[in-house]
């Protein structure tokens, strides 16, 4: 498992870097940092690195247990992406030959594919902190539909924290954030 210090992450499976296309990178520096709660919605809190630390090491302790996995990255989701896919190849190592992991493009479009499948690992990309309603439904219908497995949700332009709570209204049981270098700082005067 990485250490708490910086390491880097790789994904080897060729199914795995042929399914990123043009997210794929040569590897994933994983070094967590503290955020803090980006939605005005919460109660601002830091959330500490330990947390994301934890949550990879929960999952790859038992990587076939039902849990949602939020990855987030800000401004864009090329990091978020290519760690669901470090996740799958981890889930896979575990699964062996029942191995069954769904890549799932939340569309706009009123079907919803991945209702029908029976997968081992569900990953959910392309939402955003500004995805349509209908996106965020289908996205609560998945979430519901599969209780029983892992589910990694890949999300844009928001902490993971911010997106579970006030756009799907939804539990998340861990996280990765890959946000923006700098981060903001807040005042309060007393």
């Amino acid at each position: 498992m990485p250490n708490a210090s910086t390491s880097r992450l790789r994904v080897t499976d060729k199914g795995l870097r042929l399914h990123l296309g043009a997210y794929d990178m040569k590897s994933l520096k994983w070094d967590p940092r503290p955020f803090s709660v980006e939605s005005p919605r919460l109660e601002q809190r830091i959330v500490e690195a330990s947390v994301q630390q934890a949550s990879l090491a929960a999952f790859m302790e038992k990587p076939r247990r039902a849990m949602t996995y939020i990855v987030a990255g800000n401004p864009d989701d090329r990091e978020a992406r290519y760690f669901a896919a470090y996740l799958a190849q981890i889930h896979a190592a575990n699964a062996g030959i029942d191995t069954n992991v769904l890549w799932e493009s939340m569309t706009g479009a009123f079907e919803n594919p991945a209702m029908r499948e029976s997968p081992s690992l569900l990953i959910v990309t392309n939402l955003t902190s500004r995805s349509s309603n209908l996106k965020f439904e289908k996205t609560r219908d998945l979430l519901e539909r599969h209780a029983t497995i892992p589910k990694v949700l890949v999300v844009a332009g928001e902490d993971p924290i911010s997106f579970a709570a006030t756009r799907l209204h939804a539990p998340c049981h861990a996280i990765a954030y890959f946000g923006a270098k700098t981060s903001k700082t807040y005042n309060e005067v007393i």
